[in-house]
């Protein structure tokens, strides 16, 4: 199905002729490139790709695309925007909150845990992370709920970066090559939970 819906995207939206079959020979993104820029030098095609729609921008004496990066955005504990981060950088500031014995024991964390030596009472948080706006983002306040919050996040972190571009996510994206490049840190909560599971075992 998946296969199906690129072969389209790539037929109608940019004059690649590829079939299904095509796509599932050359199973990678890099052997697939290689395929259509084989097509497009047997064919005659300029550069190498047939494009219809519209065709990236080719950097002077060059076959490869030029990319620019033109907007960025994150959340980090401590920062609320790249900006913020950098300038903890440079500070050498250290981000994590630390919580009291009292605020753990009423989150469920058992006294044995608390007290195992290797034990730090703190985490790395990024503020607001429950004030995700679902009307905003048109998503069901119950699906909202139900969503990981890392997930939230993502979404509002992806509309700031294209903001920060001064790509207006909802009319400035019409006929535009961009493409927003995403990562996130290693989620600690399950961690956390075998951690405190083993800690009590013990």
């Amino acid at each position: 199905m998946l296969a199906s819906r690129i072969a389209n995207e790539l037929s109608e939206g940019y004059g690649i002729s590829v079939s299904v079959l095509d796509i599932y020979t050359n199973s990678t993104l890099g052997a697939l490139l290689d395929f259509l820029d084989g097509q497009g030098k047997s064919s005659g095609a300029p550069g190498g790709r047939q494009r219809g729609r519209r065709a990236l921008p080719q950097a002077p004496g060059q076959g490869a695309p030029e990319i620019a990066i033109v907007g960025l955005a994150g959340r980090f504990p401590g920062a609320v925007d790249a900006d913020a981060f950098w300038q903890n950088i440079v500070k050498g500031a250290v981000s994590m909150t630390t919580f009291s014995k009292e605020y753990l024991m009423s989150k469920g964390v058992p006294e044995v845990a608390l007290a195992h030596k290797d034990f730090v009472p703190g985490a790395y948080m990024i503020n607001d992370a429950d004030k995700f706006d679902h009307q905003f983002f048109g998503i069901n306040r119950n699906e909202a709920a139900h969503m990981d919050p890392q997930h939230r996040v993502f979404i509002e972190t992806t509309w700031a970066a294209l903001d920060n571009a001064a790509l207006p996510p909802r009319s400035g994206l019409s006929d535009t090559v961009v493409g927003v490049f995403a990562a996130a840190g290693i989620d600690g909560g399950p961690a956390a939970t075998l951690s405190t599971t083993w800690m009590v075992s013990r």
